[in-house]
């Protein structure tokens, strides 16, 4: 693999390193990371795409670890419209009526691109449109590090790593 393929991996395999490292190995584990790398395993992908396949991974590793965040309802009072904010504490979206200081505010496009990522496979997603830098950028700063840090007690440097 190309240098810049090996830089765009290395945060992804040190972030794992760290979540394995008192575990036994996972096999689920083992096949979304051999996914990953094989959906990686192009020079051309572009870094937005790059990006939304380790948004991807993320967040098909919540799932393994069996905290798949929720973007489809209110994950307090399972109302499906007027989603304002995210809840990582939570696992998914909040309503207007039921959000607090402590969620984050989160865009429809950002939580429905986060949904699109969950439930399509990663060779897939390197083949199509990503939702865009940005979009991508905010489902790692609201959804995934914050999921991450949560879930398996990383520190917000190390979970979600951008490049």
């Amino acid at each position: 693999a190309s240098w810049d393929r090996q830089r765009v991996i290395a945060p992804v395999l040190s972030m794992l390193a760290k979540i394995t490292a008192d575990a036994t190995g996972s096999e689920s584990v083992y096949h979304l990371t051999w996914r990953l790398l094989d959906a990686l395993d192009s020079p051309d992908l572009g870094d937005a795409v790059d990006d939304a396949l380790i948004r991807a991974w993320e967040l098909k590793l919540l799932h393994v670890a069996g905290s798949t965040p929720q973007f489809a309802a209110c994950v307090r009072c399972g109302a499906t419209d007027r989603i304002t904010s995210f809840s990582a504490r939570d696992g998914g979206v909040i309503c207007a009526d039921d959000e607090t200081a402590l969620d984050r505010p989160i865009s429809k496009d950002v939580y429905e691109t986060a949904g699109y990522l969950l439930q399509t496979a990663l060779a897939e997603i390197s083949e199509g449109s990503t939702g865009g830098a940005a979009t991508i950028a905010k489902v790692r700063d609201i959804v995934t590090r914050p999921m991450l840090t949560d879930s398996f007690g990383l520190a917000p440097d190390v979970a979600s790593p951008s490049r």
